[in-house]
């Protein structure tokens, strides 16, 4: 293996991958990112490392890699309650007014660890929150944890911890609110666990603020040691989409070597005693210094009138003073006539630009000529949405679902508002109508999956996950989805909690190809491969010897031999494959049968029974739906 890379070689590689995930090492860095390099060519199977960056070069990265990339050039050393005082400001002013400010209203706090990395960050924020909240079940309380690094949170959501990880942690935490497995390991109490939901984002290059991610209306964003793995144009893209995110007042918490008077203009800097952070204000950006209940700003506007003195009165004229009234006058003003309000597609910019107010001023007059369309009253209700308005964004909703009934898309999205006014039975009904009114509709199935999900509800959840997984086959890999602001396939396939196992959840990584993908959700062991017709198609090179063993292609533990079969799919029938290119036996076929509506799953269309039944032959497949 060559030792060294040369330097053009080195930047033009770091510029790809700035390029292709938004991670960016600078010139002071290129050492540390050489020798990463070497560990991820190891990894790929690459010996000499020139070799491997230009085959990696050569097309558009998969999700596969991408995610191997991010493994390998994020660090992924924490601890709980790291940065102390940011923590100490949280407990002593930050916390406590805000709980005091929402128990006289809403009782709802929102939250964000962005670069979450392997848990300990949103759990610390989740067990201080719960000392100040000991009603917590009387609230909506929503810790969101990102990162990009999918092992990172497959380790969070496991919610296990050692020793090392405890190393700030005062005493009684530890003992309180984790469970004792053995001597180096504890496990986060499930309580807590439900308030953190763990979920892949790249800042770089995904959407947000988003009502689909729920990156919007936050009161707390975390974004610590992030920066510094994006380039500066970069930096600036996501410090403006995280002021986006919050709503007016909140707070944006950095680590103290990224604070930036430059970086973080729009922001006001409130000085503590022992650290910074940046808040939301529509006033213009300054520096002020934070006291218990009261912000009072550093630099005094000049009293050049002071109250404490009386004012002399003025010396009384000794004569009269003459009035001289002119005569008035009339003028005529020309009659400017009232510019037209302006057109959708420019309110729309003014949206994407982050400037809610002046897209409420242009709704509220275009509004006022006309009754309204369905898209600018969703407009309206967004923009409420993303600045934590969310009665009033449903308000917005409902009127824009009075004239448009029928869209399935506005109940999802109601769906959502109800889901951040922690209303679950009204969410769920609205998911259900949207899927009533469409069955194709791929956010709502990926949805319903989260929910039953975090409900426990395993089998409904990855009967929802298969029916996603499904409907993406007919999607390209750059195409949106509908009503998923800028979500294209790639990612919500790369999701990891859209991948189970078995009744367990999982986050392997996603398979390059989406079919592969649906493979590794329900296959027990991804080494006892399909053969044959489906195995081709999902790209595997298949068994001589076991195909003539078995000419139907059946393995032993595959999907097609459900008598023999370990599979999740002889328990619960959530995909079948029918790709035999001869006829089956009619016990195997009578066994089939059996299985296609075990624990009410319906496979559609349902024609491909009888056709199937009829010929015994053909390949085909069936589709899950609700």
């Amino acid at each position: 293996m060559v030792n060294r890379l040369s330097d053009s070689l080195l930047c033009q590689f770091n510029e790809f991958v700035a390029a292709q995930i938004g991670l960016y090492y600078p010139k002071e860095r290129h050492h540390e990112f050489e020798s990463r390099i070497f560990s991820i060519a190891k990894q790929f199977g690459y010996a000499e490392i020139g070799t491997f960056i230009q085959w990696l070069m050569s097309a558009p990265l998969t999700q596969e890699q991408i995610e191997t990339l991010a493994s390998h050039l994020t660090v992924g050393e924490t601890y709980f309650f790291r940065e102390k005082r940011t923590f100490d400001v949280l407990e002593k002013h930050i916390f406590p007014e805000l709980i005091h400010t929402r128990s006289r209203n809403d009782r709802r706090v929102r939250i964000w660890s962005a670069g979450c990395c392997t848990g300990e960050e949103p759990y610390s924020i989740a067990i201080l929150l719960n000392q100040f909240i000991p009603n917590w079940r009387d609230w909506n309380i929503t810790i969101l944890a990102t990162d990009i690094n999918p092992h990172f949170l497959k380790k969070a959501e496991q919610g296990c911890y050692r020793n090392w990880s405890f190393r700030n942690t005062q005493e009684g935490i530890q003992e309180r609110y984790f469970e004792k497995i053995d001597d180096t390991h504890f496990n986060i109490l499930p309580f807590l666990k439900k308030w953190v939901t763990f979920s892949y984002l790249n800042l770089a290059k995904d959407p947000f603020p988003s009502l689909s991610n729920n990156t919007n209306a936050m009161d707390i964003i975390f974004c610590r040691n992030v920066l510094m793995y994006f380039s500066p144009k970069i930096v600036k893209q996501v410090i403006r989409n995280l002021y986006l995110s919050l709503i007016e007042g909140g707070w944006l918490i950095v680590s103290p070597c990224e604070l930036s008077m430059d970086l973080f203009s729009q922001f006001q800097s409130v000085r503590f005693t022992d650290t910074t952070l940046y808040r939301k204000d529509n006033q213009p950006a300054r520096t002020i210094e934070y006291i218990p209940d009261k912000i009072v700003e550093e630099t005094k506007a000049v009293d050049f009138l002071s109250l404490d003195q009386p004012i002399e009165s003025l010396p009384e004229l000794d004569f009269p003073l003459e009035t001289i009234e002119d005569p008035p006058q009339k003028i005529e003003e020309p009659v400017v006539p009232a510019p037209p309000p302006p057109s959708f597609d420019e309110i729309l910019r003014l949206y994407k630009l982050g400037r809610y107010k002046d897209v409420e001023t242009a709704l509220l007059d275009r509004l006022s000529l006309h009754q309204g369309k369905v898209e600018e009253l969703v407009l309206f209700a967004r923009i409420c949405a993303n600045q934590g308005k969310f009665q009033e964004a449903l308000g917005w909703c409902e009127k824009a679902l009075s004239a448009g009934r029928l869209n399935a898309g506005l109940h999802y999205l109601q769906a959502i508002i109800f889901q951040e006014l922690g209303n679950l039975e009204e969410t769920v009904a609205s998911l259900q109508r949207a899927l009533y009114l469409d069955s194709q509709f791929v956010l709502g199935h990926f949805t319903l999956g989260n929910l039953t999900r975090r409900q426990g509800k395993i089998n409904q959840s990855n009967k929802y996950y298969s029916n996603a997984l499904s409907l993406l086959e007919d999607y390209q890999p750059n195409d949106l989805l509908p009503e998923s602001d800028g979500i294209d396939r790639r990612k919500t396939r790369g999701n990891h909690s859209i991948h189970h196992l078995d009744g367990e959840i999982r986050m392997n990584k996603p398979a390059d190809d989406l079919n592969e993908l649906a493979w590794h959700g329900l296959a027990r062991d991804s080494s006892t491969d399909c053969i044959g017709a489906e195995g081709a198609r999902m790209g595997r090179e298949p068994n001589p010897r076991r195909k003539e063993e078995n000419p139907t292609g059946a393995g032993r533990n595959c999907c097609h031999n459900p008598k023999r079969s370990t599979h999740p799919a002889r328990k619960c029938c959530m995909w079948w494959h029918f790709c035999w290119p001869m006829k089956l036996t009619r016990s195997r076929w009578r066994m089939c049968k059996k299985s296609f509506f075990y624990g009410n799953s319906l496979l559609y269309p349902p024609r491909h029974l009888s056709s199937l039944e009829s010929s015994m032959s053909g390949e085909k497949f069936c589709r899950l739906s609700i």
